[in-house]
């Protein structure tokens, strides 16, 4: 009887290591998964917007220009900003408030929107004039990003009198109606964008027609 006890007690030891046994191997074995799980997330791909090419600061990123200063690229979502853009779309209308060097991966902090250039106007709009409306600009560099002072030719006294001040510029084109970059040194300015107060927008054209405007460049 004691001998059918022992055995018993025996069998029972060796169920419970085995069961044991297995209770170890399948803590390990999700143990592995979990530890393979967390360093294949580490090599998981992501896409981010980067600089491809130095951009100036102040340059207004359009459809037309974006990929020339911008590309998507792959990389590990471990090295990616949380607030990093993941499509070109995502940088139009952003203008970057310092330089951004080729392979810095840009963030919304390192931006602006043109509104915040007219976030003190009430109403504001864009408007548009050209090179040969005026006696000169300022050389034809403008270049978006830039503010300029616009005077008024009295023509009566001769006297050129201040109208708008700090009038910030959108957009550049040449005379072919291409956009001109921030970068372009060398090409005139031959039709440029503005925001102005919609109030002053009648007087803007009658005074360019009049040929009584003059733009100087705010250098800071």
């Amino acid at each position: 009887m004691s001998e059918t006890i022992k055995e018993s007690g025996k069998k029972d030891g060796q169920i419970k290591l085995i069961i044991l046994s297995l209770a170890m191997c399948a803590i390990a074995f999700f143990v592995l998964v979990s530890i393979e799980k967390n360093m294949l997330a580490g090599y998981e791909k992501g896409r981010v917007v980067v600089v491809a090419k130095e951009i100036p600061e102040r340059t207004l990123v359009t459809e037309k220009n974006a990929d020339q200063y911008f590309k998507v690229v792959e990389m590990e979502k471990t090295t990616i900003p949380d607030a990093g853009f993941d499509s070109l779309e995502e940088v139009y209308g952003y203008m970057p408030e310092i330089r951004l060097e080729k392979g810095v991966i840009p963030t919304p902090n390192m931006l602006t929107m043109p509104e915040s250039e007219i976030k003190s106007m009430r109403n504001p709009v864009m408007a548009g004039f050209s090179a040969d409306d005026l006696y000169q600009v300022v050389g034809g560099v403008l270049r978006a990003g830039d503010r300029i002072h616009i005077y008024a030719v009295n023509r009566e006294s001769g006297n050129a009198d201040l109208v708008w001040s700090d009038v910030p510029v959108v957009q550049v084109f040449d005379s072919s109606g291409e956009e001109i970059l921030s970068s372009d040194e060398k090409t005139a300015a031959q039709r440029v964008n503005i925001y102005i107060e919609q109030d002053n927008v009648a007087t803007l054209y009658t005074e360019l027609a009049a040929g009584s405007l003059r733009v100087v460049k705010v250098c800071d």
